[in-house]
This record gives C-alpha cells, sequence and structure tokens, in this order.
C-alpha cells in the first residue's frame, strides 16, 4: 500500500514536471514567436524609413534639376533680353546716322541752290549794266549826226561851236554816268559777294552749331548708353551675386538636409544594433535562466532521487523537505520573473531617458538655430537701413548739387539775356538817333547842283548833328557771366553766435545732418547705441532706464532674467537695500 502510494505520488511528480515543462515550452515558443513578430514590425519599418528617404533624395534632386532649370532660363531670358537691346541700340544709332546723312544731304542742296541764285543774280547785273552801256554808246552817234545836220541846215559857227560844246558835256556827263554805273554795279557784285559770303558763313556756323549740338547729344545718348550699360551690369553682376547667394544658401540646405538624413539613417542602424544587441543579451538570459532551470531540474532529481532513498527511512521529513523545496523553487522562479521585470523596466526607463535626451537635445539645437537666424536677420536688416540711410544721403546731395548748378545756370542765363537785351536796347536807341539826324541838321556841302544836261556827283561826308560833331555810341554797361557786382560797404559788421549742440557720448558738435534727439538729448545717429549689444538705435525701437538706453530686445530680455528693474539690469536688489536701509536705520536710532 505504501509503496503504491509512493509510486503514485511518484508518478504524480512526474506529471506535474512535465506538464511544467510543457507549459515552459510553450511559453518560450509565444516568446520566440512574438519576439519574431517584433523584429519583423522592425524590419518593416526599417525599410518604410529606406523608402522614404529614398523618396526624399528623388524629391531633393527633383527640387534641385528645378531649380537648375530656372535658373538656367532666367539666364536665357537675359542673355535674349541684353540682345534685343543692343539690337535695338544699333537700330537707333543707324537712324540716327541716316539721319545725319539726309540733314547734310538738304544741307549741301540748300547752298548749290544760293549759289545758283546767286550767279544767276550776277548775270542778270552784268546783261543789264551791257545793255545800258550798248544804248548809251548808241544814242551819243546819232545825236552828233542830227545835230551835224542841223548845224548844216541853220545854225551858224558860234551856235554850232556851242553845240559842239553841249555835246561834249553830255558825252562827258554819259561818260560820267557810265563810270558811275559800271562802280554801282561792281558795288552791287561785291554786295551780293558779301551777301554770300555772309549767308555762307551764316550756313557755316548754323551747320557747325548744329553738327556741336548733334555731337554733343550724341555724347549725351553715348554717356546715357554706357551708363545704361553699366547699370545693366552692376544690375548683372547685383542679379549673379544674388544668384550665387541663392544657390549657396541652397546649397547649404541640401547639404544640411543630407547630413540630418545621414544622422537619422545613423539614428535608425544606431536603434537597430541596439535592438540586435537587446535581442542577443535577452537570448543570453534566456539561456542561462534555461541552464540555470536544467541545473535546477538536475538538483532537484538528484535530491529526489536522495529523498527516494531516505523516503522509506523518513518520509516525514521528506514531505516537509519536498513542501520546503517547493517553496524555495517557487520563491527562485518568482525572484527570477521579479529580475526579468525589474531588468526589462529599467531598460525600458533608460530607452525613455535616451529619447528624452535625444528630444532636447533637439530642441536646444533648433533653438540656437532660431536664434541665430534672427540674429542674422536683425543684423540684416540693419546692415539695409545703414546702406538705406547713405543712398538717401548721397541723393540729398546729389539733388542739392543739381539744384545749385541748375541755380548758377539759370543766373548765367539771366545775365546772358539781360546783356542781349541791353545791346538790343543799345542798337535801337543808335537806329532812332540816326533816323533823327537828318531831319534835325539837314544835309551839308554835300548836296549836288545840276549843271547842263547832267548831274554833278555827290562827295559829301553825310548828315551831321548840331555843329558838325558825329554822335558816339552811348556807353551802356553790359551785365554778362564776367560781370563784377560790388556790394556797398555797411560800416562795422555785426557779429552773433550759435548755440552748439553737442554729444551725450563723445562730446563733440553735433550737426543736422548726423543729429537724433531724444528724452531731451542730443546724440550723434553713430553714437546712439545699445548698451548691452552696442547696434544703433532708432527713434522707435528704443528703451530707456535711469539714462541707460537699449534697444527693445535686451530691455526685455534683462527685464524677463528676475521680473524687476533692478537685478536683471546690474542693480543691487531691493530687498538686500531695504534690509541695509533697516540696519543702518536701527545703528543711528538710540539705545
Amino acid at each position: 500500500m505504501s509503496q503504491v502510494t509512493i509510486d503514485g505520488r511518484r508518478t504524480r511528480r512526474d506529471d506535474s514536471i512535465t506538464e511544467r515543462l510543457e507549459q515552459r515550452k510553450q511559453e518560450l515558443f509565444q516568446r520566440m514567436k512574438e519576439r519574431e513578430e517584433q523584429l519583423k514590425k522592425e524590419e518593416d519599418e526599417m525599410q518604410r524609413q529606406k523608402e522614404a528617404a529614398a523618396l526624399e533624395r528623388d524629391k531633393e534632386r527633383k527640387q534641385r534639376e528645378l531649380e537648375d532649370e530656372e535658373a538656367r532660363k532666367r539666364e536665357e531670358a537675359a542673355k535674349e533680353e541684353k540682345r534685343k537691346k543692343d539690337e535695338a541700340r544699333e537700330a537707333e544709332i543707324r537712324e540716327m546716322e541716316q539721319r545725319e546723312a539726309e540733314r547734310r544731304q538738304r544741307l549741301e542742296e540748300r547752298r548749290r541752290k544760293r549759289e545758283e541764285e546767286l550767279q544767276k543774280l550776277a548775270e542778270s547785273n552784268a546783261s543789264t549794266l551791257q545793255s545800258v552801256n550798248t544804248l548809251s554808246d548808241g544814242l551819243n552817234p546819232r545825236t552828233a549826226e542830227l545835230l551835224d545836220k542841223m548845224n548844216v541846215v541853220t545854225l551858224s559857227e558860234e551856235e554850232r561851236a556851242k553845240i559842239e560844246e553841249a555835246r561834249k558835256a553830255d558825252e562827258a556827263a554819259q561818260a560820267q554816268k557810265r563810270e558811275q554805273q559800271e562802280r554801282e554795279a561792281k558795288a552791287q557784285a561785291e554786295q551780293a559777294k558779301r551777301a554770300r559770303e555772309e549767308a555762307e558763313e551764316r550756313e557755316r556756323a548754323e551747320a557747325a552749331k548744329r553738327d556741336a549740338e548733334e555731337r554733343s547729344r550724341r555724347e549725351r545718348e553715348e554717356k546715357a548708353f554706357a551708363e545704361s550699360r553699366k547699370r545693366e551690369a552692376e544690375e548683372k553682376e547685383r542679379e549673379e551675386a544674388r544668384r550665387q547667394a541663392e544657390d549657396r544658401r541652397q546649397r547649404e540646405e541640401r547639404e544640411k538636409a543630407e547630413i540630418e538624413r545621414k544622422q537619422r539613417e545613423a539614428k535608425v542602424a544606431e536603434e537597430a544594433r541596439r535592438k540586435e544587441e537587446e535581442k542577443k543579451e535577452e537570448d543570453r538570459k534566456r539561456k542561462e535562466a534555461e541552464d540555470k532551470k536544467r541545473e535546477a531540474d538536475k538538483k532537484w532529481e538528484e535530491k529526489r532521487q536522495q529523498e527516494e532513498e531516505l523516503r522509506k527511512k523518513e518520509e516525514s521529513d521528506k514531505k516537509k523537505r519536498e513542501a520546503e523545496e517547493e517553496l524555495k523553487r517557487k520563491e527562485l522562479e518568482g525572484k527570477r520573473k521579479r529580475e526579468a521585470e525589474e531588468s526589462k523596466r529599467r531598460e525600458e526607463e533608460e530607452r525613455k531617458r535616451r529619447e528624452e535626451d535625444e528630444r532636447r537635445k533637439k530642441e536646444k539645437e533648433e533653438a540656437d538655430r532660431l536664434k541665430r537666424k534672427e540674429e542674422e536677420e536683425r543684423k540684416r536688416r540693419e546692415e539695409e537701413d545703414r546702406k538705406k540711410e547713405e543712398a538717401d544721403r548721397l541723393k540729398r546731395k546729389e539733388e542739392e548739387d543739381r539744384k545749385r548748378k541748375a541755380e548758377e545756370q539759370e543766373k548765367i542765363r539771366q545775365e546772358e539775356a539781360k546783356r542781349k537785351e541791353d545791346e538790343e536796347k543799345r542798337k535801337k536807341e543808335e537806329a532812332s538817333n540816326e533816323e533823327k539826324e537828318p531831319s534835325a541838321s539837314g544835309w551839308n556841302s554835300g548836296v549836288a547842283k545840276p549843271t547842263g544836261f547832267g548831274v554833278q556827283a555827290v562827295t559829301g561826308k553825310g548828315p551831321l548833328i548840331g555843329g558838325g560833331a558825329r554822335t558816339a555810341a552811348p556807353s551802356t554797361p553790359v551785365a554778362g557771366p564776367a560781370a563784377t557786382l560790388v556790394k556797398p560797404a555797411l560800416g562795422k559788421s555785426k557779429s552773433f553766435s550759435v548755440a552748439k549742440e553737442v554729444c551725450e557720448k563723445c562730446g563733440k558738435t553735433v550737426y543736422a545732418t548726423e543729429k537724433t534727439a531724444a528724452d531731451g538729448k542730443v546724440w550723434h545717429k553713430t553714437c546712439f547705441r545699445c548698451k548691452e549689444c552696442n547696434n544703433v538705435l532708432k527713434l522707435g525701437n528704443f528703451a530707456a532706464l535711469d539714462g541707460i538706453y537699449y534697444c527693445k530686445p535686451h530691455f526685455k530680455q534683462l527685464f524677463a532674467l528676475k521680473g524687476n528693474y533692478n537685478e536683471g539690469f546690474g542693480k543691487e536688489k531691493l530687498t538686500h537695500a531695504w534690509a541695509r536701509d533697516r540696519a543702518q536705520t536701527n545703528a543711528d536710532e538710540p539705545q
């Protein structure tokens, strides 16, 4: 009966071991299956990340290709625009040359027509003179013949002598008249020649003036064209610089994205390696647990054999020992389970801590990047403001120079107009005086006297005024560019003083063009700076505290350090000052 009991207990013990082994095998199989599923999920996640990285690389490559294509199109458009401008300029130059050739042709045609008219006028004058001479030569013989006939028929010797004298006087008068006509013809020819020379001179002067104006216009156009080409070149250089800066920025962004992508891939690889190490560590721990279990089972088997040997002798002790062994085994299993859970918890905490450190590190890098970007943006804005102020100053200076030059030119034109007006007035006065002279004094001894059949030549010297003295041109002062105006003395000069404004920082004189006034004080524009960052302050972006000036960002930052206007700005804390005052007050009070 006891043997059966022993055998029955023994059989039940073996059945419980087998069940535990089967249960352990099922648990291990389930864990292996879960581990395989986890590894499969991790591999799928890594594959998705690799595909996303490949898609991102393709997208960046396509973006770079699009940017390169846009840059190439912009460059081709700029070249085409430049070519069109050059063609338009060449067409304009050809048109100007054509207009110049037409103008010169018209001037040559006009000059040729003027010469033909003068030639015709000279030929007409010569033919008229020749016909007059011929008429006079033919008239005298016929008159002489008639007189001879009359002398033969009716006249006496004395009458014939008188008629002969009259005929000779008439011939002398005719000769004198012919000489006078010849002189008048020569004078007309000379006058026509002088008129032709004066016309040619005027034509040459007008042509020279037009040529000078055309040259000046061409020079202005060439200068404007050179300036436009220079501006285009400068604009192209600025565009090239901007494009290069944009390319550098895009290249830096691509490099940064590539570095971030590599960092992500490195992190993914590190995570995979860490997970692989964790898997190996878990496998090692599982093997160690299995080894320990096998050793425990082996020991338990040895103990069971010993118990079987001693069972017959000490059954009650054996039951007690079996109970103790069972309790120890359960404690050992609970301990192993707690150790595994503790190690898993520690690993989970370590992983969360690493993730938290990485997140904080990324946030810090992002904050530093944003801060650097804000600083660069601020510096860029300040540089743009400075350049804008410099451009405005240069523009104002150029405007003042231009106005001053325009005023000087206007003054010169006014003086020239005044001079011309005085000259015309003087000429009109001379003309009016010459018109009044004949009616006032009459003609002098140069009046012609009739003698016989002819007229005596005028030999006088023209009209005189008063006692015979000729009039002189009125001496009218002419105001021109070289005239000097002398300002009369006004006695002793009166001196006056102007209060000078002094800069609060450097102590030097402040002029109106470089003045900045704020809070009832005056600075140079370059001396009005923030105490913290030393940047130039504007009237709309500064704050003052106890006579010290800050830019608004640093003023807010210093106030945010301690939340008051003392500690953050380098002053003593108010509580310390109050405590010191109280201590001083207590010390001063009588005991």
